[in-house]
């Protein structure tokens, strides 16, 4: 029988797929212009069968006719790839919950890709006076011991490893290569990815190629929510909490827009609840799916843990880091960064003099950022580009 063309499959989880699409349209696009086909397959419904219901946004409903969302069983996708070679674009981490789907990916006919070109930083926000012992001791478990365990069992063939991942992090390439032991293991295919291409960022390929026109015309506040899923894993807020909270936040953003004479708008990731932050936010817009098209319209963005930062600062806007009294966490924008930042439970009334010292004070680490999180590929070539080509190599 003749083989058909080779399928080209972004595998991820339709439960958050709103906001995957929106962090991968790019990425989507360009490969579907490329390849003429890409399938988006559900992983949750390979590893459950209990039937579940997804909303999608207007975005995934308006994609190309070529962009094929499939909602597969185990069995229908094991038939719909077994007489063709697949190109997987693993779009899942590293969590014991995603053992069935590495075990159902490692026949020869999958090649199994990945793709980091983000550029922010890893990690999350966890409040340091809040944490729940046993949910830090799953945590870890799940975030630092697990992937080493999945290491192993790829080495037993039991489970498959990543044939390629494209990376855009020039420091945790190096970290490897610079390491006798990880290099070691590397050289030799004893880690979970075979081998790692350092591309540059999606934010940096979308520079290349858009026609940005920048201006000052609003203040953007990108929200954290603290009852988002992954907050959760780690710590919990009481009603009261989030209600003091919000009640300076509000206080503060309403200053900012009196004094800067600029409407604030609030930007929330994807998978946020918009009608909880709207009412957290009354006096506010709330808005999903255009957190880069605001910032290119900011004066000012403002963010309390938001990874969407990474917009703002590739576009140099001005930027404030907000601490809070509730959520105490370690923002590593302001660790590794030196964000300017402050309290809003403290300074209310801070004035527009001092805030403007604050946010105009120099930063050597920003060019040093773009250097290794977004320009780690050819300077001249699309990190896109360097992956379509390897794929038709494959």
């Amino acid at each position: 029988m003749k083989k058909r063309n080779n399928h080209i499959i972004f595998l991820t989880n339709f439960s958050s797929l709103n906001a995957t699409y929106t962090t991968n349209k790019f990425l989507i696009n360009y490969i579907q212009k490329k390849f003429k086909k890409i399938y988006i397959i559900n992983a949750e419904n390979l590893i459950c069968s209990q039937k579940k219901k997804y909303f999608f946004s207007s975005e995934i409903l308006k994609r190309s006719k070529n962009i094929i969302i499939k909602n597969f069983t185990k069995n229908n996708f094991v038939k719909f790839t077994r007489k063709t070679k697949n190109i997987i674009i693993l779009n899942l981490n590293q969590d014991p919950k995603n053992l069935k789907i590495y075990k159902i990916l490692q026949p020869a006919n999958y090649k199994v890709i990945m793709i980091s070109n983000i550029g922010n930083f890893q990690g999350i926000p966890i409040n340091e006076g809040n944490k729940n012992l046993f949910k830090v001791l799953v945590f870890i478990y799940k975030k630092k011991i697990f992937p080493k365990v999945l290491t192993i069992l790829s080495n037993l063939g039991i489970a498959t490893k990543i044939d390629l991942r494209f990376m855009c992090n020039k420091n945790y390439f190096n970290n490897i290569t610079n390491h006798k032991i990880k290099n070691f293991l590397y050289q030799n295919g004893l880690l979970l990815t075979k081998k790692i291409i350092l591309i540059n960022s999606k934010i940096s390929d979308l520079s290349k190629i858009e026609k940005i026109k920048l201006s000052n015309k609003h203040i953007v506040h990108l929200d954290q929510d603290l009852q988002y899923k992954h907050v959760k894993e780690i710590t919990c807020y009481d009603n009261n909490q989030i209600k003091k909270h919000y009640y300076y936040l509000n206080i503060f953003l309403e200053h900012l827009s009196r004094i800067f004479k600029k409407k604030v708008i609030v930007s929330i990731h994807p998978s946020y609840n918009q009608k909880l932050i709207s009412k957290n936010l009354p006096k506010f817009k709330v808005i999903k799916y255009k957190t880069r098209e605001l910032i290119k319209k900011s004066y000012l963005v403002t963010f309390i843990g938001s990874s969407s930062i990474v917009d703002a600062i590739l576009l140099k806007k001005k930027i404030l880091a907000l601490k809070s009294e509730i959520f105490v966490h370690n923002n590593v924008y302001v660790s590794k960064l030196n964000i300017p930042s402050l309290n809003f439970f403290d300074n209310q009334n801070i004035s527009k003099i001092k805030l403007l010292k604050l946010i105009k004070s120099k930063n050597g680490k920003i060019n040093n950022y773009i250097k290794n999180y977004h320009h780690a590929g050819n300077k001249k070539s699309l990190g896109v580009e360097k992956v379509c080509q390897e794929i038709q190599r494959i």
